[in-house]
């Protein structure tokens, strides 16, 4: 059950995963067996299993959208193996179901958490990335330009984030009225990723950004490669 539903994981198939480890837990009481049949190491394996069965399904659940289940099970975990390799993964996964649901504040700190107590693990850059969102949404833009900023500097280009960091940047530059700088952004933006699904957005932002530096003609340009290439487009 426990390769099985490792294997749907990997495929994607988060259903099928999250009736194999709950079936697996169900049939292990979710404790580990240690009875005087069983050697040391097959109840290493057994407790192993079972610690790593707990966190896939709260990351299947989580996957699913089933935040609230998943948001109790990832709090279980993190309370009884608060030093558990997979807290690093456990930890910011709580912060995003909380940032979801509007707590930005416990959000916020759960990163931080992440931070100090896995600099280097998986997740502790993307936990950087994600307090300088929690930044924007709060309207404090200042520090979500110096935030966004410093993840850059040492970001690589194939990192998942990478691009949509640069988007997010821009957006702190237009809100602080920084014109110039933020148009020139998004057109950089546009031009390294014109397939991204932001592309539309950065371009009319982009437009809008000369337009309010006092640019006409580069503004009025973009504005007609937006109804040109975006004929569709809100």
């Amino acid at each position: 059950l426990f390769l099985r539903g490792e294997a749907a994981m990997q495929l994607r198939n988060y259903d099928l995963a999250l009736q194999d480890f709950s079936r697996l837990l169900q049939v292990s009481g979710g404790t580990t067996r240690n009875t005087e049949s069983e050697s040391e190491s097959e109840t290493d394996a057994d407790t192993a299993h079972i610690t790593h069965t707990r966190f896939r399904l709260a990351e299947a659940n989580m996957l699913l959208g089933n935040h609230l289940q998943a948001k109790e099970q990832l709090k279980a975990f993190r309370a009884e193996f608060p030093d558990h390799a997979l807290t690093a993964y456990a930890t910011p996964y709580l912060a995003e179901i909380m940032g979801r649901a509007g707590n930005t504040k416990w959000a916020r700190e759960l990163y931080r958490e992440t931070i100090e107590k896995h600099p280097d693990g998986p997740l502790s850059r993307d936990a950087r990335y994600r307090i300088a969102l929690l930044d924007y949404r709060a309207a404090d833009y200042s520090n979500a330009r110096s935030a966004l900023r410093q993840w850059l500097a040492d970001a690589q280009p194939e990192e998942p984030n990478f691009w949509t960091a640069h988007y997010w940047l821009a957006m702190t530059e237009y809100q602080l009225k920084a014109y110039l700088p933020a148009g020139e952004q998004f057109l950089n933006f546009v031009e390294g990723q014109p397939e991204h699904e932001k592309a539309a957005s950065a371009l009319f932002h982009a437009a809008e950004s000369f337009r309010m530096a006092s640019q006409h003609q580069r503004a009025s340009d973009l504005y007609r490669r937006v109804r040109e290439e975006w004929p569709r487009g809100e």
